[in-house]
C-alpha cells in the first residue's frame, strides 16, 4: 500500500515521504487490529513483528515494525464479514511485491483517464502492464453480483407468489360467500344493509389475513439465519422490511376480498332465498 490518506486516519500519521527503504520500518493498523492486540491502550509507539511464510513453509518473522497510525476498519474480500484486522506497510519498505494496486480518487469522468495512466505508467516502465481498471462501483457491482441476480429472481417469484395469493384469496373469499348466500340473505332481509355485509365480510377477511400474515412473519423470523449470508445492507429480521410486507399482503388480501364482499353487499333478498 502506497500511503493512507490523512482524513481516514484517526490516531498518529499516515505514511509520508520520510519512509523510506533506509529509514526505521512503520506500520498502520487499523482500529479492529488495535483493539484486539492493545485494548485500551495507545498503540501509536508500540512495536509487532509479522510472520510471513517462505517459499518452504517455515514462518519468518521480519524486523519488529512500529506503529505510527491508526486507520478506520474497511471490509476486505467479503462484504460479509466484518472487516479484519489489518496492518499496512510502506511500499518502499516491503522487500516482496507481486502486484500493486492503485485507488486513484478524481473528480472527472473516470474513464477519461486511464489513457493518461497508461502513458504515465509506460514512461516509467514499459515492461509493467495496466491490467483491471475499474472503478470503485463498477468492484462493488462485480462482487454483489451472484446476491442481486438472486435478489432478482427473489423478486419475480415473490411477486409470482402474490398474484397466485390474490387469485387464491379470491377464490376463497367467493366460495364463502357463496356458500352463506342464505345467511346474508336472510341478515338483509332482517334489515342488514349493504354497508354492514360488505364490513362484515371485509372484517373476516382481515381477521383471517393477519393471523397468517403473523404466521408467515414469525416463520420468516425464525428462518432468517438461513438467508443471513445473502442478505447485504439489511438485516435479516429488518423492522421496516418485515412491515413493509406485512402492510402489502394485507393490502392485497383486502383488494382480493373486496369484489366478493361487494357481490355479497348486493345480494337481493328474494332472489337469493329463491335460489336456496
Amino acid at each position: 500500500m502506497l500511503g493512507i490518506w490523512s482524513d481516514l486516519v484517526f490516531a498518529g500519521r499516515p505514511f509520508n515521504e520520510n519512509d523510506t527503504a533506509a529509514s526505521p520500518k512503520v506500520a498502520v493498523i487499523n482500529q479492529r487490529l488495535a483493539a484486539t492486540r492493545f485494548p485500551h491502550q495507545n498503540p501509536i509507539g508500540r512495536l509487532v513483528s509479522v510472520g510471513m511464510y517462505s517459499g518452504y513453509g517455515d514462518i519468518l518473522s521480519t524486523a519488529p515494525l512500529e506503529i505510527v497510525g491508526v486507520c478506520g476498519d474497511t471490509l476486505y474480500g467479503n462484504l460479509h464479514e466484518s472487516p479484519p484486522p489489518q496492518l499496512f506497510i510502506p511500499y518502499a519498505q516491503q522487500t516482496q511485491v507481486r502486484r500493486l494496486t492503485y485507488m486513484i480518487r478524481t473528480q472527472v469522468a473516470p474513464e477519461t483517464i486511464v489513457p493518461a495512466l497508461r502513458k504515465g505508467l509506460h514512461a516509467a516502465d514499459p515492461a509493467l502492464p495496466l491490467v483491471a481498471v475499474r472503478t470503485q462501483h463498477a468492484q462493488i457491482d462485480e462482487d454483489l453480483a451472484d446476491e442481486r441476480l438472486l435478489v432478482s429472481l427473489s423478486s419475480i417469484f415473490g411477486v409470482l407468489a402474490l398474484v397466485l395469493a390474490s387469485v387464491g384469496i379470491y377464490g376463497v373469499m367467493g366460495l364463502s360467500v357463496a356458500q352463506r348466500t342464505r345467511e346474508i340473505a336472510i341478515r338483509m332481509a332482517l334489515g342488514a344493509i349493504s354497508r354492514q355485509i360488505l364490513a362484515m365480510v371485509l372484517r373476516e377477511a382481515s381477521s383471517l389475513s393477519v393471523i397468517a400474515i403473523a404466521l408467515g412473519v414469525g416463520a420468516s423470523i425464525l428462518s432468517a439465519r438461513f438467508v443471513k449470508s445473502v442478505v447485504f445492507g439489511i438485516a435479516s429480521s429488518d423492522p421496516i422490511t418485515l412491515s413493509s410486507a406485512a402492510g402489502l399482503l394485507l393490502i392485497v388480501a383486502l383488494g382480493a376480498s373486496w369484489i366478493p364482499a361487494r357481490r355479497a353487499s348486493h345480494v337481493h333478498p328474494m332472489d337469493a332465498l329463491r335460489r336456496e
